[in-house]
């Protein structure tokens, strides 16, 4: 029983939402639905049109990802990933560029550009992906992505830390404990922490690719 009418919704889903409204011993559902990605597009189209964004090579890819993950037009998400990159090229919008064209079906663009990502990444970013790869269960691909680093950057901290993880797969804990320990002598003092951690894990021989 509802003295006052009252407004409310219910089963609130990222596409619809139910609309009730309540009076006395009556209740009225207005079922509401929108379509979440089609607004979202155009809101991000008509966004990277302002004069604030037009030289945000982030805001392009971060609108890029957005297409490709939710399905929709990949040449639009193409384009935002090409227009990212003539504003600043950098590893996140060519491995933008690299996912846009897999999905489009182009191997060899794909390739070409995930080439190109990797050529202007940071040690870090390369670290980050290769574990990335990891948590997917691409083992061989990170490591693959390990060993472009450490041909690239051999006295890095983060190429120290990658030989470890090889080493490990090998079950070979005194090689792996050996490279950790280089790496914590270089590395950046807020990544000491976590290599530590890492180097504990060791001692302990405890796989540290998991």
């Amino acid at each position: 029983m509802r003295e006052t009418m009252e407004i409310g919704f219910e089963n609130v889903q990222p596409g619809s939402a139910l609309l009730t409204l309540r009076w006395e011993k009556i209740a009225v559902p207005v079922k509401i639905e929108v379509n979440v990605n089609d607004v979202t597009a155009e809101h991000i189209k008509n966004q990277l049109k302002s004069w604030t964004l037009r030289s945000n090579w982030a805001a392009f890819n971060d609108g890029a990802n957005f297409f490709l993950t939710n399905k929709l037009n990949l040449d639009d998400a193409l384009k935002f990933a090409e227009q990212s990159i003539r504003i600043e090229e950098r590893f996140d919008n060519q491995m933008t560029r690299s996912r846009i064209l897999e999905a489009q079906g182009n191997a060899s663009g794909a390739a070409a550009a995930k080439k190109r990502a990797m050529d202007v990444a940071t040690a870090v970013q390369l670290n980050n992906y290769g574990r990335s790869l990891q948590r997917a269960g691409k083992q061989d691909e990170a490591f693959e992505v390990f060993r472009f680093n450490i041909k690239l950057r051999p006295d890095d901290w983060t190429s120290h830390t990658q030989l470890a993880r090889i080493a490990v797969a090998a079950k070979d804990f005194e090689t792996a404990l050996k490279e950790m320990k280089l790496a914590l002598a270089l590395a950046p003092e807020q990544s000491k922490i976590g290599v530590q951690g890492l180097i504990k894990r060791l001692e302990n021989k405890e796989d540290v690719n998991q």
